[in-house]
């Protein structure tokens, strides 16, 4: 099952990308609209141009919103095809697995956005100096993060997965 909508103008209904410029060019945008919302957001927050890990945390939060919009689209596209024992068999299906798209990119911007929160409160509280603390703790969840994302990539840009094309998920 592979959903594609028949007038895009990126990419053709199986999938292939017909007009380049189009297609890349969106991701370009994409790109540069989220770094110049990093940007904004430490200049407006008062943070040192130094601090790159809230950028970086940032930029996990914002791809994870773009992969939780695509695989909403997928699944608003597909809900009424799917029932409760799809989910619940534990087999991997089609369903299951555009629901882990959307499980792992919410807890993607849940962790990151909690980060990110942490780490303004702190800058502007300047009352705790942990900061081998606070890197412990990140070092932690970004691992946590790189094992879910990486067994989500597998199962997600998988042959039968909602991600198996370029004009899916991702």
């Amino acid at each position: 099952l592979t959903m594609h909508s028949e007038e895009s103008w990126a990419v053709n209904r199986i999938g292939e990308i017909k007009m380049a410029n189009l297609y890349y060019f969106s991701w370009a945008s994409i790109l540069t609209a989220g770094l110049q919302l990093m940007s904004f957001a430490n200049a407006i927050l008062g943070m040192s141009k130094k601090d790159t890990m809230s950028i970086v945390w940032i930029g996990i939060c914002k791809v994870c919103f773009v992969i939780f919009g695509a695989g909403m689209h997928i699944w608003l596209n597909i809900s009424d095809k799917c029932d409760i024992n799809d989910l619940t068999s534990g087999a991997v299906t089609f369903c299951s697995r555009t629901v882990l798209a959307l499980t792992v990119s919410l807890t993607g911007m849940l962790v990151g956005g909690i980060v990110v929160l942490i780490r303004f409160v702190q800058k502007l509280s300047n009352s705790c100096h942990c900061d081998r603390v606070q890197a412990h703790i990140e070092i932690i969840l970004s691992s946590f993060l790189l094992l879910l994302f990486a067994a989500a990539v597998a199962l997600i840009t998988g042959i039968g997965g909602p991600g198996q094309s370029v004009g899916d998920l991702y």
